[in-house]
């Protein structure tokens, strides 16, 4: 592998532009132009020798898709050095540095990492084109994801450039659709992207294999594009703090900001802005439209909601529904939205007799404006089988999962994710039934179905994998349990970088079944793995830090190290208790785990009280014939 280190300058642009027609891409430049132009050397090579003051040694790499129109890329380019107009800029363009004609030597990997990643670390500089933002072609591409890779791992300076047109269009964008960049900037994947050359693919993968390995390299890459747009908005909302915008301006662009926070999961900076948002609005009566306010306070009900914080969460979440049904009715199918938050809310509180009746307001207006067949409509069965499935009323929970399936049958099909998903929710009630080999041989189907679509990685089949696993478990088959939780696990290490809540509950699992097999070691391992990974990702505060401590408290207690299982059921109950109030089957499930230590020390009294205390809150939440009542009784009476 060859690489000329030499740069042009943009005089040597603005020399070949005249030349191309305007919807040229790269490879039709390289087809129509470079190659007629200079028969056996590069492009650069040929102008040097015409033009040798506008070649130097290259401070600029140009990483980008040559499926992007080359006068767009050039164009950003200009705008970029302009911006930094006291450097003189030498380019490296590989269409025009690169020997074009008859290329035919095949990349060997050890090239890419010693001349290809030295050859960027010396040039110092990379501008990342990237467009159209919502799907950009580099993120395809394995030269772009290797060049932009490089460019991270070596602590390289890099911009990232947007087509102008976007760039001064850049929040309206961002806020019209946030999750669909979100999503395209975190589905990164080096082992599915394309390049023009098999053998480069070919190269690139294996390199980075060998080094890092291809699930860190595309979480590295994920993370940048990520911060990047975190840091892009925030200088952008910056700048707007500074202009003398309109009130309504202002308003909207607090709200796509803190939405847009949302979904990078950066909840307590994205409440700050939505708060902001809110008290705008209601101190001032120049934009008034009920339907962002109602938008505003449901936001932030999202993130109180988020961060555990559930009591808050109803309060704005109400409070968004008291708007909407002012201005639009009651009846009103915007009401859904929050009305469906309020019953989500009431899942996490374990108030589920409330939250059914929620679910059941949300189901009816949907039948009523949507219609059955409306993909909405088969969300809220799914949420009230899911809800029936906690107060173990499966059989009706399996009614309005069935029906939930019937409508995604009839709108996507038998292999489309959420049908089979749905069909997945089946085997899981099916399995509450007590029909496990039943919920097996659907589990299985499933699988089937979602290999067939996607391949094993993905994580629906992670999911149904982890939920063979389970059963299996629960039939004590753990020999049979065992492959199915280790294929799962294999998926999400492949999906997903550490620290990740997937991540955490496949260690807590795998803790789960060796404690079963009796692979106390083993088990403690992941246990402690899935606690540090939660303590990383929620801090203490948090209610999957609440279950990561109970889980490992119960493994304690079957390795006999009953202070040390004290010690992690208490922390446990505490944090339930803080977050969501004595009243909650959390709360209920530790004082159990608590009691069922005193009672393995032999101190009947205090393992009683702690029953007695857990029965009364069954009780609350659900009702004396629940069989989790039923069983807390039997240990209080016992």
């Amino acid at each position: 592998m060859n690489f000329d280190r030499r740069g042009f300058t943009l005089e040597v642009l603005d020399l070949i532009i005249p030349n191309l027609k305007n919807d040229w891409t790269t490879y039709d430049v390289c087809k129509n132009f470079v190659k007629p132009k200079t028969k056996n050397c590069s492009y650069i090579e040929f102008i040097s020798r015409s033009r040798p003051k506008d070649v130097g040694v290259a401070n600029l790499f140009i990483s980008h898709a040559w499926g992007y129109k080359f006068i767009a890329v050039v164009d950003e380019i200009k705008r970029f050095t302009k911006k930094n107009d006291k450097i003189k800029y030498f380019i490296w363009f590989d269409v025009l540095c690169n020997n074009q004609n008859g290329i035919t030597k095949v990349i060997e990997c050890s090239e890419l990492e010693t001349i290809f990643r030295q050859a960027v670390v010396n040039i110092g500089n990379v501008l990342i084109v990237l467009f159209p933002m919502h799907a950009p072609i580099a993120l395809k591409r394995s030269w772009c994801l290797f060049e932009i890779f490089t460019a991270i791992e070596s602590k390289v300076h890099f911009e990232i450039a947007l087509q102008s047109s976007e760039d001064n269009k850049f929040l309206d964008i961002v806020f019209d659709r946030p999750s669909e960049i979100i999503k395209y900037l975190s589905n990164v994947d080096i082992e599915t992207a394309e390049a023009s050359v098999e053998a480069d693919r070919k190269a690139i993968l294996e390199l980075i294999t060998s080094k890092v390995g291809v699930q860190e390299m595309n979480a590295i890459i994920c993370s940048k594009m990520r911060d990047w747009l975190f840091e892009k908005t925030s200088s952008s909302i910056n700048e707007l703090n500074e202009m003398n915008c309109t009130t309504k301006h202002r308003i909207l662009s607090y709200l796509g900001f803190g939405t847009l926070m949302i979904y990078l999961d950066k909840h307590e900076n994205a409440l700050s802005w939505l708060i902001k948002a809110d008290q705008i609005y209601s101190n001032q009566e120049e934009y008034v439209n009920p339907k962002t306010h109602s938008n505003i306070l449901n936001n932030i009900g999202q993130c109180y909601n988020n961060i555990s914080k559930f009591k808050e969460a109803r309060e704005w979440f109400e409070k968004s529904l008291k708007i909407t049904q002012q201005n639009e009715g009651a009846d009103h199918i915007d009401c859904a939205t929050a009305l469906n938050n309020i019953a989500a809310n009431y899942d996490h509180l374990s108030l589920f007799n409330e939250a059914y009746e929620a679910h059941l307001k949300v189901l009816n207006l949907r039948l009523k404006h949507l219609g059955k067949m409306h993909e909405d409509t088969a969300v809220s069965y799914s949420n009230l089988g899911r809800v029936c499935n906690e107060m173990d009323k499966n059989e009706e929970a399996l009614k309005h999962i069935n029906m939930a399936h019937e409508i995604r049958l009839k709108i996507y099909g038998e292999l489309h994710p959420e049908t089979s998903m749905t069909k997945n929710s089946i085997a899981f009630i099916q399995n509450d039934l007590g029909n496990k080999e039943k919920a097996i041989e659907i589990y299985k189907e499933v699988l089937e179905a979602q290999i067939k679509v996607f391949g094993e990685i993905s994580q629906n089949c992670a999911v149904v994998l982890n939920n063979i696993g389970q059963t299996y478990s629960e039939l004590e088959k753990y020999d049979d349990a065992e492959p199915y939780f280790l294929r799962s696990l294999k998926v999400k290490e492949h999906l997903y970088s550490p620290p990740h809540q997937t991540l955490a509950t496949a260690y807590n699992n795998m803790g789960a079944l060796y404690s079963n097999m009796k692979k106390m070691d083993d088990a403690l391992s992941y246990y402690q793995k899935a606690v540090s990974m939660k303590l990383d990702l929620f801090g203490e505060n948090h209610m999957d830090t609440a279950r990561a401590y109970n889980n490992i408290g119960l493994h304690f207690r079957d390795m006999h190290k009953i202070e040390t299982a004290l010690t992690y059921l208490q922390k446990s109950l505490k944090i339930r208790r803080d977050l969501v109030g004595e009243n909650h089957i959390g709360v209920a499930i530790t004082l159990v785990n608590i009691g069922l230590c005193y009672d393995d020390e032999g101190e009947k009294s205090e393992a009683k009280s702690y029953f007695g205390d857990a029965y009364k809150i069954c009780l609350k939440v659900y009702d004396a014939d629940h069989p989790t009542t039923k069983r807390v009784k039997q240990l209080m009476d016992q």
